[in-house]
């Protein structure tokens, strides 16, 4: 009987080799290295992948499986600057992807004009200049299907968004936020005086009782879960659901203001500008945070709950709504916005899954894991 000792640096080389067979992000990232690729996407995925739930690691996986059967150039091409552009904001990386994912899979866009394109560039060395706005139409696809799934006898869609106002007084006439940023710019003496101006017009829309409700789905009728052999009411007809297609778990944003580089006029304006706006979102941000907790007060009481992925509901009173200065993207790009976790304080929740045509729900305990406390804010 042989008896081999390996040291902790041995040890963990094995483990993660006998991983390499499950993990796509291990192995690629490998490959990467041993192909001498400068900064590969691979590698930083690999990291999202390693600091992830057993669950969302799974997902990944299958995720994974999909992009790299549907595109077969694996290093170079169209694939890794998808992963590149995951990475934009880490905490929902892989529920970007599985969006794509599911995308690529959902039979109703075999001949979808979108899955025609992305079947076009799958082989193509030259990486187009469209290819954000080309996954953001892929993702609001099929997350438009996923909403539309619910349509039937117990929901139907409402749409409704917030809305932080910054035209009045002096700022009524304005046309578009971004040409606030350019006078600014112009001259930075004018900072604190429009910033100013700013968050008085804001105070009207935090100060208003009278929201507009932020959702997607409003129930027709009640909805019950059964319990001893008795139907139990756990929502009330009208009641207001955001859908979010991802996991429980994940911290995400439910909306932004005044994100004006989303704007396709005004994306080759960016790197111009970037820097006045980030100072003057940073403004707001700081203002909000100390002054604007009515308002959160005001979304989460107009919100009954959150629809994920899977068809699972989390009612609002499990949800911690919060100001961030962080959206969709990353730190370089500031965003006014609000965010939505689960509350930190809580390991355990009473989840509901809902079964299309059928008014009683199947209520579970869903675990959650322990999280960071730290809001996603950035520094």
């Amino acid at each position: 009987m042989l008896n081999i000792k390996l040291s902790k640096k041995q040890l963990k080389v094995l483990v993660e080799d006998i991983n390499n067979d499950i993990n796509y992000s291990y192995r690629l990232c490998k490959q990467s290295i041993d192909k001498k690729i400068k900064d590969s996407p691979w590698c930083e995925l690999k990291n999202v992948s390693y600091q992830a739930s057993d669950v969302l690691n799974k997902q990944l996986q299958e995720t994974l499986n999909t992009l790299l059967d549907f595109f077969p150039r694996h290093h170079t091409g169209i694939l890794p600057n998808i992963i590149k552009i995951s990475q934009q904001d880490q905490n929902r990386t892989i529920s970007f992807l599985k969006t794509i994912a599911d995308f690529i899979n959902d039979p109703l866009f075999s001949n979808d004009q979108t899955k025609k394109t992305l079947q076009n560039l799958k082989t193509l060395d030259e990486i187009p200049s469209n290819l954000e706005d080309l996954l953001k139409v892929v993702r609001a696809k099929e997350y438009s299907n996923y909403e539309n799934s619910f349509i039937g006898d117990e929901f139907t869609l409402k749409r409704g968004m917030l809305k932080l106002d910054y035209k009045c007084g002096d700022l009524t006439e304005t046309k578009n936020f971004f040409e606030i940023i350019k006078k600014i710019k112009q001259d930075t003496k004018l900072a604190s005086e429009y910033c100013t101006k700013i968050i008085e017009c804001m105070k009207y829309s935090i100060n208003n009782v009278n929201i507009p409700q932020k959702g997607d789905l409003i129930t027709k009728s009640p909805l019950y879960v059964t319990e001893n052999g008795t139907n139990k009411k756990i929502f009330d007809a009208n009641s207001f659901f955001e859908v979010k297609k991802m996991d429980v778990e994940i911290d995400s944003y439910l909306s932004e203001f005044f994100s004006i580089f989303k704007s396709t006029e005004l994306k080759n304006l960016k790197p111009e500008y970037i820097q006045t706006y980030n100072k003057v979102m940073n403004v707001l941000y700081l203002w909000v945070k100390s002054y604007g907790n009515e308002f959160l007060n005001n979304v989460s009481k107009s919100i009954n709950g959150i629809i994920y992925d899977e068809n699972i509901i989390v009612p609002t009173e499990n949800i911690e709504f919060y100001w961030s200065n962080k959206g969709q993207r990353g730190c370089d790009e500031l965003r006014l916005s609000i965010r939505f976790r689960i509350k930190p304080q809580i390991t355990k929740i009473n989840a509901y899954k809902y079964t299309k045509g059928s008014n009683v729900l199947e209520k579970f305990i869903f675990q959650v894991k322990q999280k960071d406390t730290e809001q996603i804010i950035c520094k």
